[in-house]
């Protein structure tokens, strides 16, 4: 069957050190948990910023807002690097791992420190939404990833049962 046509270079079946390449692309776990963030996003945002509107003001949903666009850029961007990085290695999947959340820690702490300066910005508010948003996704998504992975091995399991020879 002949591969699509696409605008992206074509990718080795194996990485320069000879390890067959990271599922990625499309169907790669990264995409996947991003996409599942999306609708865990959908439900806690509302109730966030209900939350912060009601228990600090105008300033505070503001800032809670803030708060949830940071939270899903930042684990959003953590998916794209490590993607993008586990086509080239295992080492270099690890290396995106660790500086790239080193890196981001950084960025997000400038960031809040450049939005501590604007003075409609409720920096408590900010903060708390802010890393309740990224333990919620990511525990949401590791939930919602592992149930999907532990159904299709079930149906792996099922799709074969006929298939042994019970003697």
């Amino acid at each position: 069957m002949p591969r699509p046509r696409t605008i992206l270079p074509r990718l080795p079946e194996k990485t320069d050190s000879g390890v067959p390449e990271f599922p990625c692309g499309p169907r790669g776990i990264e995409t996947r948990m991003v996409r599942q963030m999306l609708p865990i996003l959908l439900v806690i945002t509302p109730l966030a910023l209900l939350l912060a509107g009601l228990l600090r003001g105008a300033d505070g949903l503001v800032s809670a807002a803030i708060g949830l666009v940071l939270a899903f850029a930042n684990l959003w961007a953590s998916a794209f690097m490590m993607e993008r990085a586990a086509r080239i290695s295992p080492q270099m999947l690890m290396a995106a791992a660790m500086m790239g959340f080193i890196g981001r820690l950084v960025i997000l702490t400038g960031i809040v420190l450049l939005l501590s300066l604007v003075p409609f910005v409720d920096v408590p508010t900010l903060v708390v939404v802010l890393a309740a948003t990224h333990i919620v996704l990511v525990v949401g998504e590791t939930l919602v990833v592992g149930a999907d992975d532990r159904a299709r091995d079930r149906e792996r399991v099922l799709r074969h049962a006929p298939e042994r020879n019970v003697a």
